[in-house]
């Protein structure tokens, strides 16, 4: 299943320096026709990695050097996510949808990390970035599944007190 964005990512920085509001709405299109869409005012913070995952790679990397076992691809795999992850705007707009996607928990985890995969293929993010997005959300992205909404409403909670 293939889809493509029908309108383009429009969001500001919130003072918090890591959360963005989109500014209008961001409307996504399934090949069957299907619409989907993250509306403006939604609070994201795009393709964050946790710094659990880059330390957990580093510290399976080091494992694996010490002769202990621990896949050395793996270690390594999710070192270069966690440094490339934040370097690609082209992830931005299905990193909004994912983000919105694990916060109403509308579908599974899994469709959530697919359809990241989907829309970031559309935006021309090359296979191989998709491919390690998926790994790293498949191996880290539990951690976030049960606490981005928390963090998000927190962020909603801290920009009505700016406004």
């Amino acid at each position: 299943m293939r889809g493509r964005f029908l309108t383009s990512l429009d969001a500001s920085p919130l003072p918090d320096g890591r959360n963005w509001q989109l500014q209008k709405d961001l409307v996504w299109e399934w090949d069957d026709g299907t619409i989907e869409t993250c509306p403006s005012g939604m609070v994201t913070d795009f393709a964050s990695v946790p710094d659990l995952a880059f330390f957990a790679g580093l510290f399976a990397g080091i494992f694996n050097c010490l002769g202990w076992q621990s896949p050395f691809w793996l270690a390594l795999l999710i070192c270069v996510l966690s440094k490339r992850i934040d370097d690609d705007d082209r992830t931005s707009p299905g990193a909004s949808f994912h983000d919105q996607d694990y916060t109403l928990k509308g579908i599974s985890r899994f469709r959530a990390d697919w359809h990241l995969m989907i829309r970031m293929r559309s935006c021309q993010v090359p296979r191989w970035v998709c491919i390690l997005y998926w790994v790293n959300l498949r191996l880290f992205g539990w951690i976030v599944w049960f606490r981005l909404a928390e963090r998000l409403a927190a962020a909603c909670r801290r920009l009505k007190t700016f406004l």
